[in-house]
C-alpha cells in the first residue's frame, strides 16, 4: 500500500469505506460494440466516414460564430436607430428632443426603437442634451435642515448635552453583527451536540452509535432538516469506545 492508501485505511471513517466499496459505475454510453473493433477496423471506419470530406462543420467554433453574428446585429441596430446620414456622407447622431413626460415607458426599455412622445423643440446633439439635464437638476433633500441651521454652536452643544445627559451607555455602541454571529454560532453548536451526541458513563459527551442507512438514496428532508433520521439498519457499525 502507498502512504495515502495506508492513511485512508487506518484513519478514514468506516462509513466512507462502505460507500466507496459499493460504488457502481455510471455508463454514459454503451461501448461494448466499439471495443470489439480491432485497430484496423477502427481506422477503416474513420477513413470511410470522412472520405471526400476535407471540411466538417464540427471544426467551426459555433459559440464564437454566434457571438460575432449577434454583436454585428446589435451594432447595426444601434446605427440604424440612433444615427442618420450626414451631408458629407458619414453617419452622425440623430437630433435629440426631450420627452413630454418624465416617466420612462417599459416598452422603451424592452424595445430601444420604441419612440415615446417628444416635444417639438430639438435641444441639439447628445452633448447639449446632457447640459440641459444637468442645468435642470433639482436638489433632493433627505430631511429638512432649516430649523437646525438656525441653531448657533452654543445651542447645538447644549442640545447634545441635554440629549445624552445620564446616558453613559447606548445600544448604538454595540457591534450587532459580531453579537448576532456569536449567538447563532452558539445556537448551531448546541443543536449539533443535541442531535449528534449523548452523555457517556464518565459524564462527558460522545458521538451516538452509527448505523448504515437501509438504502443508498439521500433523502431531501435530511438535507434541509439534519435532525430528520431516515431508516437505518438495526446493527450499529460503530459504537463509542468505553
Amino acid at each position: 500500500l502507498n502512504l495515502d492508501e495506508m492513511l485512508f485505511q487506518n484513519f478514514q471513517h468506516k462509513a466512507l469505506h462502505h460507500i466507496l466499496q459499493h460504488l457502481e459505475p455510471w455508463l454514459i454510453e454503451n461501448t461494448d460494440e466499439d471495443e470489439q473493433f480491432s485497430v484496423e477496423k477502427n481506422f477503416n471506419a474513420v477513413v470511410e466516414q470522412n472520405k471526400g470530406a476535407m471540411f466538417t462543420f464540427g471544426l467551426i467554433p459555433m459559440r464564437l460564430v454566434y457571438t460575432l453574428f449577434f454583436a454585428e446585429l446589435f451594432i447595426a441596430e444601434y446605427y440604424h436607430c440612433m444615427c442618420q446620414s450626414s451631408e458629407t456622407g458619414g453617419l452622425v447622431s440623430t437630433p435629440q428632443a426631450l420627452p413630454t413626460e418624465q416617466i420612462y415607458p417599459l416598452m422603451a426599455f424592452v424595445f430601444p426603437w420604441y419612440n415615446n412622445e417628444h416635444v417639438e423643440e430639438i435641444i441639439g446633439r447628445p452633448r447639449k442634451a446632457l447640459h440641459h439635464i444637468l442645468e435642470h437638476l433639482e436638489p433632493w433633500l433627505i430631511e429638512s435642515t432649516d430649523e437646525d441651521e438656525q441653531f448657533s454652536v452654543e445651542k447645538n452643544f447644549n442640545a447634545v448635552v441635554e440629549q445624552n445627559k445620564g446616558a453613559m451607555f447606548t445600544f448604538g455602541l454595540i457591534p450587532m453583527r459580531p453579537v448576532c454571529t456569536l449567538i447563532f454560532s452558539a445556537l448551531f453548536m448546541a443543536e449539533y451536540y443535541h442531535c449528534m451526541c449523548q452523555f457517556s458513563e464518565t459524564g462527558g459527551l460522545v458521538s451516538k452509535p452509527q448505523a448504515l442507512p437501509t438504502e443508498q438514496i439521500y433523502p431531501l428532508m435530511v438535507f434541509f432538516f439534519p435532525w430528520y433520521n431516515p431508516e437505518h439498519a438495526e446493527e450499529n457499525y460503530w459504537t463509542p469506545p468505553r
